[in-house]
């Protein structure tokens, strides 16, 4: 008699919609996530009802897998807002770079889903057009009830739609809606009015502060911090006046990252508290602002990033498209030449952006592994813009140099992936200062933090420190 009632098309269809669901469990497999994939398939099922709609659902959950199986085996979770301002922002350039670097094993997974995926789907529409198959309303009802308590459930709480939608990040797919919900707020602020010091600093400590803003690089390849492999800096090892520290970054991509350098918090908090970047406290100080950038990205469309880059810049150039990183060099030097008394020069490098191999001059460099040459590299041009800056302004000079996270590449590797390992995380800081350390500007240099104790956001401290701005907690 039971075997009766149970609809075999219906059963196979929920069971193939429930597998489109899975990809949730590659980020969290504990027993929680096992009873979500199932509850999440029935919380979607609706969705079924109708050719019209099924189709495009099925592409859509499809597509989704793909692109969090790709997103977990580089970052370790799904797909969140900074995926979704990195794919806004990538150009054709770097997508294509990108698809190059990909590893075999993670391509071998996203075509062995897609193929999976679709005979799922397959399964999905041919039980919707079996000949026994009728209108699962007993199932629909069932979903639509459980959305109706939950419903109620946000009423009750006073939520809106957005932070209703928050909430139910847990239930496949929606921790993209949540996502979505997270980019669009902070693109909504995006235009906001930084809260700035009313009166300036009176007393600068440096009228020449050149910011580096490093790309990929971990601290574990740098020598200077105890990699031995290879002397990966050996053009700083006995410059004057450098230092150099391993700090946490505080994201594993640009996206996070990068705003915590900019103004010390995330971009979404960024927005919230109006907070002031360290271009815009220049700028507030009387410096003469120049910012100029290598780095790929979409630039017909305003974002957080480049906004925060441009807002308060009165030079502002886009350099090159991800060349070697030498293309800044010309750059540095007319912007060292002005004749303003107080200067700050952001550099904007591509560094040891993937694939690692392309961003150096492979004729002078010839060591073993693709990642040291880059470090290398970069090493190199920070010793040549730091000559440049001392012989421009020998006592009143600052360099700043951070990377904005670190890669994951084994040694003499190609491929590369970032997400929840150690050389993701671990970046180097790097101060140089002509000054001597008795004095306020030389202080600076042994005011950095121990080995692993800070963020890549003391680069936003110190800078602002250099132009007489009390630190945080208010103690020079």
């Amino acid at each position: 008699m039971l075997a009766k009632r149970i609809n075999t098309p219906q059963v196979s269809a929920f069971l193939a919609w429930s597998f489109l669901f899975t990809p949730a469990l590659l980020h969290d497999s504990s027993w929680i996530a096992w009873i979500l994939v199932p509850a999440s398939a029935l919380l979607i099922w609706p969705l079924t009802a109708t050719r019209i709609v099924l189709i495009p659902a099925l592409i859509t959950l499809s597509l989704l897998g793909a692109i969090n199986i790709f997103h977990i085996g580089f970052f370790g979770y799904l797909a969140d807002e900074f995926f979704i301002a990195t794919a806004l922002r990538s150009n054709q350039n770097e997508m294509k770079e990108f698809v190059q670097t990909l590893p075999a094993l993670q391509i071998a997974q996203v075509l062995a889903w897609c193929m999976a995926a679709f005979f799922a789907s397959k399964t999905i529409i041919r039980s919707r057009s079996h000949g026994s198959y009728t209108a699962p309303r007993t199932s629909y009802l069932c979903a639509m009830l459980i959305w109706a308590a939950l419903a109620a459930w946000g009423v009750s709480k006073k939520m809106d739609s957005t932070t209703f939608f928050q909430k139910m990040h847990r239930v496949y797919p929606m921790h993209l809606v949540q996502a979505s919900f997270r980019h669009h707020e902070m693109e909504q602020g995006l235009f906001y009015h930084p809260l700035i010091p009313v009166q300036p600093p009176e007393h600068v400590l440096a009228k020449t502060i050149v910011v580096v803003l490093g790309e990929s690089a971990t601290a574990q390849r740098w020598s200077l911090l105890g990699y031995q492999d290879a002397d990966t800096n050996a053009p700083l090892r006995n410059k004057a006046g450098v230092a150099a520290t391993q700090v946490r970054a505080e994201g594993p991509n640009t996206a996070s990252a990068l705003p915590f350098m900019l103004t010390g918090f995330s971009a979404s908090e960024s927005v919230a508290r109006q907070a002031a970047s360290f271009i815009d406290l220049a700028h507030h100080a009387g410096y003469k602002t120049f910012v100029f950038t290598n780095s790929r990205f979409n630039n017909q469309q305003e974002d957080f990033y480049s906004l925060a880059l441009r807002r308060s810049t009165d030079v502002y150039k886009k350099v090159g498209d991800g060349d070697f990183d030498e293309v800044l060099t010309p750059f540095l030097q007319t912007a060292l030449s002005d004749t303003a008394e107080h200067k700050l020069i952001v550099l904007h490098t591509y560094g040891s952006h993937p694939g690692v191999n392309q961003r150096y001059p492979a004729t002078r460099y010839q060591l073993p592994d693709p990642y040291d040459n880059s470090i290398l590299y970069t090493s190199d041009l920070l010793e040549q813009w730091i000559s440049i800056a001392q012989q421009s302004n020998p006592s009143s000079s600052l360099l700043l140099y951070a990377s904005d996270h670190g890669l994951v590449m084994p040694p003499l590797s190609q491929t590369y992936r970032t997400g929840d390992a150690p050389s993701t995380y671990e970046v180097p800081l790097l101060l140089w200062s002509g000054a001597p350390d008795a004095s306020p500007l030389g202080a600076l240099r042994t005011s950095l933090p121990t080995m692993g104790s800070g963020s890549n956001a003391v680069l936003q401290q110190l800078a602002v420190r250099a132009m007489g701005y009390a630190p945080p907690d208010g103690k020079q």
